[in-house]
């Protein structure tokens, strides 16, 4: 069965390009199958992380700001992650963060920014829409509006370029 390129007639028959209709669903179905094949990896690797978390004692309430502490850095464990290219830690920790902290967009940037690293473009540009949509629902004084802009930026960006699976199935290395 040959893939349907991005910019082909959606095969749903809608009469839109893949890319408009049918595509970013695809994308977010081959991140939920791959994320179902690691999911107990996964599973070990929050686990690990919350014992982690209950030994520094991030829950012990000892100074101000505990709760931006915490977000803070698990934020920074994110991206050093990602950085040392160890997407499926990286994706449990943003996980958690977005599980712990429902109302702040942190954690969905942070899995934005899992997605982008791992080449799953669609999915990182709709998570970073997500993340502005979040900054602009808490308020002027909880994010500055750069920040904002910056999320809708890099979505934008991402929009337009291909995702890694395309990418390895048809265009020449």
């Amino acid at each position: 069965m040959s893939k349907v390129g991005r910019n082909d007639p959606c095969p749903c028959g809608s009469g839109k390009k893949y890319k408009k209709c049918c595509e970013p669903r695809d994308d977010e179905l081959s991140l939920e199958q791959s994320r179902r094949a690691g999911g107990e990896s996964l599973a070990a690797i929050a686990r690990a992380l919350a014992e982690d978390i209950a030994r520094n004692s991030l829950h012990s309430g000892e100074h101000n700001g505990e709760r931006d502490d915490e977000i803070y850095e698990l934020s920074d464990r994110v991206d050093a992650l990602v950085k040392d290219g160890r997407f499926d830690e990286a994706e449990a920790v943003a996980r958690k963060l977005e599980a712990d902290y429902p109302d702040d967009p942190v954690g969905t940037e942070c899995l934005a920014s899992v997605c982008e690293a791992r080449g799953l473009n669609q999915a990182a540009a709709e998570l970073y829409r997500r993340a502005a949509a979040g900054m602009q629902l808490r308020g002027e004084g909880n994010f500055c509006e750069c920040c904002h802009d910056h999320m809708l930026e890099l979505a934008q960006r991402l929009d337009s370029a291909p995702s890694a699976s395309l990418l390895t199935q048809s265009d020449p290395p």
